[in-house]
């Protein structure tokens, strides 16, 4: 079949008029909204490879011709069809179409989830059709996947592969570059190596991950790096990103709460990987890095009932009960408004409906700010949290029975905290020395403070969560409700391999922190 493609906007003065036959294109022109057939048709005489021997806009019903003399902009319509020597071009106005398509090069590497950048006109990516194929010698090509993001697993290790998205009968086919040779890389490999295998028992596996901000790797001005035991190639997004989202994918949770994250990695690596499997939801600062909070849920095993996305020091003023504590607070320490709001720290909270047995779960995710002259601020951005969490257990009891509850986050809390104290024993005790900061004592917010929570720390017994050159220890928690049975948890991570680096980053590992999975069963309650 042979098209006419028009192209044009009310704003533009110009209309793009491209040709294009068997699915090829063949000339592509821009001309004036103004101007004529007769004018147009002199340029396209000279515009194409082979001769032209007659020209001519027909009605497509009655054949009838436009005079040469007529608009050309007016008579490019659907009505319509555009003869060159007597072959019939079918005129698509603004039609949906795939521009091009390309798999970024370093997406090379077994483990790695390939995502395209495909570029559409008037046409949703959920509308285009993918096809994945592998070969072996570039030549023939054999089809292996029609979903939009690939997981390049080890058979395809030394053979190539390459992407077509088809659309319409405008559209055609696009076919994307050719990546290859796949290589087997052993830093991938041993990035993988860790991951937990999912046990039959399982019915939900939780994930917490800091993965270290791209705009966090330097100074402001860019003048100093802040990792600088790691090797500059080893610090780039294109260097991280494929290997922050092949080792997410591998473990593949059902819930998952990210901190750190960019808007551009959410939306190019992670939400595209989960895009037809996990529900998604991002939480970034209002300031130039576009830096925050993400949870993801699947589709297959939960139902998003409610989901709020909050400002933690703002709870003290829009809630109530949390209102009249902070002026009581207020009255014996009146900085502490100063200290509260320090930071705009936020935290996701998402009320889920288990699918397949109907339990409810309040699942919630943040990330403290990391300054131990303001950690009694922390802590009551965690009451305030803990306070939120709580009330949404008891406005979604059933049959007098609590939600679950699984919080997620980079805690910036070492096991010997405040924060520690609070989510395990439920308060934290006057005696503990942690109460006095810069010879200042807090010790009197004891007993105002109670973690209306019953959790418990489910992580495991990792040595450490973050790693760093001159800082080593365990920051990161998943949370959880009794009745959540952990069936297993992040094994110690292997530190010969940091230490063979120096630290964290490094070749094998993209952030900083290593992530914590967890997976549950969900217990029968009585």
């Amino acid at each position: 079949m042979s098209y006419v493609v028009v192209r044009c906007t009310s704003v533009c003065p110009k209309i793009s008029i491209c040709f294009i036959k068997n699915q090829k294109q063949l000339k592509q022109f821009q001309r004036p909204k103004e101007e004529s057939i007769n004018k147009f048709f002199k340029r396209v005489k000279t515009g194409f490879k082979f001769s032209i021997n007659s020209l001519s806009i027909k009605n497509s019903v009655t054949k009838e011709e436009v005079p040469k003399s007529s608009n050309l902009y007016e008579c490019l319509t659907q009505t319509n069809s555009l003869y060159i020597n007597d072959e019939q071009f079918k005129i698509h106005l603004n039609p949906a179409t795939i521009t091009s398509v390309l798999i970024p090069p370093f997406f090379d590497k077994v483990g790695f989830i390939v995502v395209p950048e495909v570029e559409t006109v008037n046409l949703e990516l959920s509308c285009v059709g993918y096809q994945w194929e592998v070969s072996t010698s570039s030549e023939v090509w054999e089809v292996i996947s029609n979903c939009r993001i690939l997981t390049l697993v080890g058979a395809y290790a030394g053979r190539y592969i390459r992407l077509k998205c088809l659309g319409d009968s405008v559209c055609g086919e696009v076919t994307s570059n050719v990546v290859g040779p796949i290589k087997q890389e052993s830093t991938v490999v041993t990035l993988l190596s860790r991951v937990l295998e999912r046990q039959q028992t399982s019915d939900i596996r939780v994930m917490s991950y800091n993965i270290l901000a791209d705009s966090f790797m330097r100074s402001r001005d860019c003048s100093e790096y802040h990792f600088p035991y790691c090797d500059l190639s080893y610090q780039t997004s294109e260097y991280r990103d494929p290997r922050i989202a092949a080792e997410v994918m591998a473990y593949f949770p059902t819930l998952a709460g990210f901190q750190e994250v960019e808007e551009k990695v959410y939306d190019k690596f992670l939400k595209a990987a989960f895009a037809d499997t996990h529900h998604s939801f991002i939480t970034t600062s209002k300031g130039r890095n576009k830096v925050g909070c993400a949870i993801f849920v699947s589709k297959e095993s939960f139902d998003v009932v409610e989901y709020q996305d909050i400002s933690l020091p703002q709870q003290y003023e829009v809630n109530a009960v949390l209102a009249s504590l902070f002026d009581e607070i207020s009255k014996q320490f009146p900085d502490m408004n100063e200290q509260l709001n320090i930071r705009p720290v936020r935290a996701q909270v998402a009320v889920l409906k288990h699918r397949s047995t109907k339990e409810i779960i309040v699942f919630a995710n943040t990330h403290l700010y990391w300054n131990p002259a303001y950690r009694v601020a922390s802590l009551l951005h965690v009451h305030a949290l803990a306070t939120l969490v709580s009330n949404l257990q008891h406005k979604h009891v059933q049959e007098s029975k609590l939600p679950h509850v699984v919080i997620t986050g980079d805690m910036n809390s070492e096991p010997l905290s405040l924060f520690h104290d609070y989510m395990t024993l439920s308060y934290v005790p006057q005696e503990n020395e942690l109460w006095w900061v810069e010879e200042r004592c807090y010790s009197s917010l004891s007993p105002l403070l109670h973690n209306p929570l019953q959790v418990r720390v489910c992580r495991g017994t990792p040595e450490y969560t973050n790693y760093t050159e001159d800082y080593k220890n365990i920051l990161d928690y998943i949370l959880a409700s009794k009745h959540l049975k952990v069936v297993q948890d992040t094994p110690p991570h292997p530190s010969e391999l940091f230490a063979s680096e120096v630290a964290l980053p490094n070749s094998i590992f993209p952030s900083d922190h290593l992530p914590i999975v967890t997976d549950f069963c969900l217990l029968a309650r009585q």
